[in-house]
């Protein structure tokens, strides 16, 4: 007999990290004994402020997900928040209603922000109930050492946490080997905010054009800053250089991976991105902030490199991809032991198949 689990996000029409995992969870082959259901959850559209659908949404989303589980009837509810407010606070509701009619749950804690953590751990009204809520989950899953010394730190007990990984299809990102030689593709994938590292990234890219003119840069994604960085790529001169693609999905998104040599992503703050094990299933050295999940898979020389500062320094962002770019064999080397860590550690049969052992010693 099958397990019955209830997976929660956002719509898989919505892009995320966490959407992505839910979904590949969700249609992964590798997972056998279970029978997943996904509950969506409704977000209302626009960003101006009413107050009558502030309240409305979050109570129909109540009502459907109460509805869902008295109709599923799961073993267990696999909820996916992250270290912001309204997830948290949503996601522990949830839980809170599980409990109370009889279900098991895993919270697994995707994206981490430090400075609301930070607020938490400093007001006990923030502290006493988030620390009481995670006590009653069954399993909380983090994706760093350091998110779950954190939750240590607040009197969570290491035997309720458990430390798991993002996860790849390698097979989709691996299209061969590449050739590392001149002129070289530097891609960036995430959305266009400030804390991704943006306009440290832009500004480096002068520091290596000087030394390796053909050099092209690749961003990709969209939001809020998309404009503002092509505006400010023309005023320095560099617009030729750059190519802004959008927001990619499914075979678009690929294509631009296998025909890019360097991938950077020097963001301020980060959980277990999967875009990094992308770039890795996709034979390219990675260079990025030494922040979450990152400084523990990414080791100077043979991932790529970690920049020492956070925020990153735009002259050290340009000496790392200028050392690779001076070093084909090396980009060659690195390329190749990530595409062969992604598929030892990272892939989705590994992954998956681990999830479902979680799941199993969760219910039983």
């Amino acid at each position: 007999m099958k397990k019955r689990v209830l997976l929660t996000s956002r719509g898989f029409s919505h892009k995320g990290g966490v959407v992505n995992y839910v979904k590949t969870l969700y249609n992964s082959e590798h997972i056998k004994d279970v029978e997943f259901k996904h509950f969506a959850q409704s977000r209302r559209s626009g960003s101006s402020p009413n107050l009558f659908l502030d309240i409305i949404v979050p109570l129909f989303n109540l009502l459907k997900f109460v509805i869902v589980l008295k109709k599923f009837d799961p073993h267990l509810v696999h909820l996916n928040p992250s270290i912001q407010r309204n997830s948290l606070i949503r996601d522990f509701v949830y839980s809170i209603i599980s409990k109370v009619l009889g279900y098991k749950t895993i919270f697994f804690i995707h994206g981490w922000d430090w400075k609301m953590f930070r607020n938490i751990k400093k007001y006990i009204f923030f502290r006493v109930p988030f620390v009481e809520a995670l006590k009653k989950q069954n399993i909380i899953m983090v994706l760093s050492k350091d998110f779950k010394e954190a939750l240590n730190e607040l009197g969570i007990k290491d035997d309720k946490i458990l430390i798991t990984n993002n996860m790849v299809n390698t097979n989709r990102y691996y299209k061969g080997d590449k050739s590392f030689y001149e002129p070289i593709n530097v891609l960036f994938c995430s959305r266009m905010v400030k804390e991704k590292g943006i306009f440290e990234l832009l500004e480096s890219i002068p520091l290596v054009l000087k030394k390796h003119p053909q050099t092209k840069f690749i961003f990709m994604g969209d939001g809020e800053f998309l404009n503002v960085l092509k505006e400010k790529a023309k005023k320095k001169g560099i617009k030729s250089s750059l190519l802004f693609t959008g927001y990619l999905v499914g075979e678009k998104k690929i294509e631009f991976f296998y025909k890019s040599h360097i991938f950077v992503l020097p963001s301020y703050s980060e959980g277990f991105p999967t875009v990094v094990l992308e770039a890795m299933a996709a034979c390219m050295p990675v260079v990025t902030t030494p922040v979450g999940a990152l400084k523990y898979i990414i080791k100077n020389g043979k991932n790529g490199y970690l920049l020492n500062n956070v925020p990153p320094e735009k002259v050290e962002i340009a000496s790392k991809i200028n050392k690779l770019i001076n070093n084909p064999q090396l980009m060659y080397k690195i390329g190749k032991n990530n595409m062969e860590s992604t598929i030892k550690k990272y892939d989705e049969k590994i992954v998956s198949k681990k999830v479902s052992k979680i799941y199993e010693n969760t219910i039983n």
